[in-house]
């Protein structure tokens, strides 16, 4: 059976780590849109 597994999850953005850095099979972190784009400035 081809697709994705039950509790797999797909990531969407961003394109630039998608389609530069990122490998098929690679194990990533699910982190929430607020916490990808935080920046340090306070």
């Amino acid at each position: 059976m081809d697709g994705l597994k039950e509790g797999e999850e797909v990531v969407t953005a961003p394109y630039s780590l998608i389609s530069k850095i990122l490998k098929d099979g690679m194990k990533v972190e699910k982190v929430s849109i607020e916490e990808l784009y935080k920046t340090d400035e306070k």
